[in-house]
């Protein structure tokens, strides 16, 4: 099967939307740190990522797949393992007893968003959802290029079962699905995806009109809630793609790249700053003065320890 490129417009409009969703991501944890409601409604920029993830990888075709995990896992986990080292230092430091050895093995065997972990750092969960996205990669890739139907009616009819009928968090497969379904965005024809785009419109608007209240909104862990915010992460991506795909941007600013570039150790680092032990939400009497601060602060660690991986990297090239 031939693999669709990427066109340079595609390529510009996923820069776009790759800082957004960050965007997203952290004014929800701002407005969460002033216990605004609204933040639950932003709460979509994680959906984006994981989809957009696998709508790259639905353009790619990975030949060595013991080099590509090898790639992935070092890109995630370098910085991950960095800063948790800094992050857990100076918690045990700050606050003697707060972190116990129980704590530290859940954020070593990344299992936090199963069993919980220190305040302040639960947002890492995510490593264990695109960790579990990237193993399932190979099933994607031979789904594609054998044209296996079965196995795609089977995805659907399991995001069926878990949204409209089991109702219960199944928490990581929720992950993978938009995942796949990225993936499988990525490689259909157009005409299908058009089709997508309606039916996901759709699906958003009639939700919106006749099941969307702020109890579903500030229920988070119930199906509905689940339903409203995977959905519409993936209309905003597939929107986003189409809409800026039309504008025919061919070039970004660089303060656009900079941002995308940095977008994986914000996310890493920047919770600590609004919400936990360290949050500074509060540190002076003026809001806009604290978010300006945790702003700040958040983007210059993220610059750090993004060097500091590169080094580490550099430096230890074999690093598994």
């Amino acid at each position: 099967m031939s693999i669709p490129a990427l066109s340079v417009y595609q390529s510009t409009a996923l820069t776009w939307l790759r800082v957004s969703a960050m965007g997203l991501i952290v004014s929800c944890h701002l407005l969460q740190a002033y216990d605004n409601r609204w933040a639950w409604v932003l709460n979509v920029g994680v959906q984006i990522f994981l989809a957009m993830s696998g709508y790259l990888y639905g353009h790619k075709h990975i030949q060595s797949w013991p080099e590509w995990f090898f790639s992935r896992l070092k890109k995630l986990y370098v910085p991950y393992f960095i800063f948790l080292f800094v992050a857990l230092s100076a918690l045990a430091i700050s606050a003697p007893g707060s972190v116990q050895i129980k704590q530290i093995a859940i954020y070593i065997l990344d299992l936090q968003g199963i069993l919980g972990g220190v305040n302040g750092l639960n947002h890492l969960w995510f490593m264990t959802a695109i960790g579990l996205c990237y193993l399932i990669t190979p099933v994607l890739q031979r789904m594609r290029d054998k044209h296996c139907r079965l196995l795609w009616l089977i995805l659907i009819t399991a995001a069926i079962v878990e949204y409209a009928f089991a109702r219960v968090h199944l928490y990581y497969f929720s992950w993978c699905f938009l995942y796949a379904f990225g993936y499988g965005y990525a490689v259909i024809s157009e005409k299908f995806r058009r089709i997508i785009d309606v039916t996901l419109l759709l699906l958003v608007a009639g939700f919106i009109l006749l099941e969307l209240r702020w109890e579903v909104i500030l229920e988070y862990g119930s199906w509905q809630n689940r339903f409203f915010h995977d959905m519409s992460g993936l209309v905003l991506l597939f929107g986003g793609i189409r809409v800026l795909q039309g504008l025919k941007l061919n070039r970004v600013p660089s303060v656009v790249l900079r941002l995308d570039k940095l977008s994986y150790p914000v996310y890493i680092v920047h919770h600590i700053f609004i919400l936990g032990p360290f949050s500074l939400a509060f540190l002076t009497s003026h809001k806009s003065l604290n978010v300006i601060i945790m702003l700040t602060l958040s983007m210059a660690v993220a610059i750090l320890l993004g060097k500091t991986s590169q080094i580490v990297t550099k430096r230890f090239p074999n690093l598994p």
